[in-house]
């Protein structure tokens, strides 16, 4: 009776294994097949658009609130930006099914922050390099640490893709993949909101 049922847990971890391999295979599929969409959807146009528009939220999003001054901005009101391109996009209307446009939406707006994000980056190491401070190791301490912190920043954003898509286990693969590339966004639009 002991062989009985250490067979049988052997059986049932196998099913589980093999149901698992599947979904995964399933989710890499859908993932895969809706970015290669979004790819072709994307023109570089778009993307220019998508960047203006997230830059003019984040430009002006702090000084509209009262009591500011025109340089005065706070990060917490800039990341009410993080949206403003996925939330209209969701409300087009679309052919597509809901999950997929949703999907497409969230990438869209990724690739717009991710942009502005490369582009703070840049802006930061260059303002460290060209800074008053005439103390070169000062300088080479401030890249490196800057450098390091957003290594180091990547591996945690997909580290915490991976987390999220672990706890969607049992939704379906498109909404897998939308909550997947939402949390993706909303990482890296805080990260370029912190670093500009």
């Amino acid at each position: 009776m002991r062989g009985s049922s250490g067979r049988e847990m052997k059986s049932t971890r196998l099913c589980a294994v093999v149901y698992a391999l599947g979904l995964t295979l399933s989710h890499t599929h859908a993932v895969g097949f809706a970015h290669a969409q979004t790819d072709e959807r994307a023109s570089s146009e778009d993307v220019s658009a998508d960047i203006k528009a997230v830059k003019a939220c984040v430009n002006s999003l702090g000084r509209q609130k009262k009591g500011r001054s025109a340089n005065e901005k706070s990060h917490d009101d800039q990341y009410d930006c993080i949206g403003v391109i996925m939330r209209p996009c969701i409300d087009e209307p679309s052919d597509e099914s809901s999950s997929d446009h949703s999907l497409m939406c969230a990438e869209r707006e990724f690739q717009a922050w991710d942009a502005v994000l490369n582009e703070n980056y840049q802006k930061k190491l260059e303002q460290i390099q060209s800074g008053d401070d005439d103390d070169e190791d000062v300088k080479r301490r401030q890249v490196e640490t800057l450098r390091a912190a957003q290594r180091l920043w990547v591996q945690f954003r997909d580290a915490e893709v991976e987390r999220m898509d672990a706890e969607s286990y049992g939704a379906g693969g498109h909404w897998i993949a939308y909550n997947d590339e939402f949390v993706k966004m909303d990482l890296t639009a805080k990260r370029a909101i912190d670093l500009k």
